[in-house]
C-alpha cells in the first residue's frame, strides 16, 4: 500500500508571537502490515528504500524530485506561516508530483465544523453557499438552495430522528434576503411551528448532521468536536451510522472527538484513536484497541466500558502519562 507522509514543523517566536515554516517534507511511502495486522512504523527518510521523496524544505534549501526521478537542490529562504504547497499553486501532473495535486485538492476540500455552534445555527443567513459553514452559521441558506429532489431526500433522512416533524421550512425575511429556519411539528392534534431561535440544541445539531448528506461528494476531511453535545443517548447509534454513511457516500474522512463513553461504544474499535499527554507535555495519539493487551478486553466489554474501567497508563502501555 502506498501512503502519503507529510511532515511539517513551524517555529514559534514568543517575542513577536510569529509563526514561520521551519521544515517540510512530502514523501510517498510503502506501508507493510505484520501478522497482527498492525502498520509497521516506517520513517520517510532519504535513506529508507521504502520511501520516495517528492520534496523537502529545510534550512533554506528546497529539494525536489524532477520528472526523471532525480533530486535537485534549490536555495530557497522562506519566511511564511504556512506550507510550501500554499505558495506553489500547481505541480506538473506527472509521476509522483501528481500526489501533491491530489493532496492539495483534499486539503482544500477539508473543513472543521468544530462544535457546530447552535447559537450561530439559530441566526439567519443569506446568499449562495457550498456548505453549512465552519460553525453551522450557513445552515439556513444551505437548506434553502437545495433542489426539490434534495429536499425530499433531506426530509426522509431527518424524519426518523424527529418523528414529530411535518416539514422544515426556510423563510426569506424581507428584501435583504435573510433566510430563517422554521420547524413544523405535530403532537397528536396539536401543530406547532417553531422558529430557529426556539429550536433545541439537539434538534439543530441533528439537522446539521443530516444536511451533510447533501454536500458535494469531493474527497476531503471533516472535523467535528464533541460530537455528542445535545444528542440523546438513545439516538447516538443512529447518528454514528449516519456519519459513517456520509463518509462512505462522499469519500470524505471524518475526524470526530468525544468525551462520551456511550458514544464511543458506537464506533468501530479499529477507528478509535486515544489522544493523551505525556508527563513532559507532548501530545500523543494511539490506536489503543489494536494493542493485544487491550484488544482482548473487547471480548467482554465495549470500548467505552474499557475506557472508564482502565487507567490511562494501562490503556497506552506506558508510565509516561500525566496520570
Amino acid at each position: 500500500m502506498r501512503n502519503i507522509v507529510w511532515r511539517i514543523a513551524f517555529l514559534l517566536t514568543q517575542k513577536d508571537n510569529s509563526i514561520t515554516l521551519e521544515s517540510e517534507q512530502f514523501s510517498i511511502v510503502s506501508i507493510h502490515y505484520n501478522e497482527a495486522g498492525l502498520k509497521e512504523h516506517i520513517n520517510a527518510l532519504d535513506s529508507s528504500p521504502m520511501s520516495n521523496l517528492v520534496y523537502r524544505y529545510q534550512k533554506g534549501v528546497f529539494v525536489m524530485t524532477n520528472e526523471q526521478g532525480l533530486r535537485q537542490d534549490y536555495p530557497l529562504n522562506l519566511s511564511i506561516p504556512s506550507s510550501i504547497m500554499k505558495i506553489i499553486r500547481t505541480f506538473p501532473d506527472i509521476g509522483q508530483l501528481e500526489f501533491i495535486n491530489t493532496f492539495q485538492a483534499f486539503v482544500q476540500n477539508s473543513q472543521s465544523l468544530e462544535t457546530l455552534s447552535t447559537e450561530k445555527m439559530r441566526r439567519s443567513s443569506r446568499g449562495k453557499t457550498s456548505g453549512i459553514g465552519s460553525k453551522g452559521e450557513r445552515l439556513a441558506a444551505f437548506i434553502k438552495q437545495m433542489d426539490s429532489e434534495q429536499k425530499v431526500r433531506f426530509y426522509n433522512n431527518l424524519k426518523p430522528f424527529i418523528p414529530s416533524l411535518n416539514s422544515l421550512e426556510t423563510v426569506v425575511k424581507g428584501k435583504p434576503g435573510w433566510i430563517e429556519l422554521f420547524l413544523d411539528e405535530s403532537w397528536g392534534d396539536n401543530t406547532l411551528k417553531v422558529k430557529s431561535s426556539h429550536i433545541s440544541d439537539g434538534f439543530l445539531r441533528i439537522i446539521a448532521f443530516v444536511s451533510l448528506l447533501e454536500l458535494d461528494a469531493r474527497p476531503g476531511l471533516i472535523v467535528f468536536d464533541e460530537v455528542e453535545d445535545g444528542i440523546n443517548p438513545h439516538i447516538a447509534s443512529e447518528i454514528v451510522k449516519l456519519l459513517y454513511r456520509y463518509s462512505q457516500a462522499h469519500n470524505r474522512q471524518l475526524v470526530v472527538t468525544t468525551h462520551s463513553s456511550l458514544m464511543l461504544d458506537e464506533f468501530d474499535p479499529s477507528n478509535i484513536i486515544y489522544v493523551y499527554r505525556q508527563v513532559n507535555g507532548a501530545i500523543m495519539a494511539q490506536h489503543i484497541f489494536q494493542r493485544q493487551d487491550v484488544k482482548h478486553m473487547l471480548e467482554y466489554m465495549n470500548p467505552g466500558e474499557i475506557w472508564i474501567n482502565t487507567s490511562e497508563q494501562e490503556l497506552v502501555g506506558s508510565k509516561q502519562t500525566r496520570s
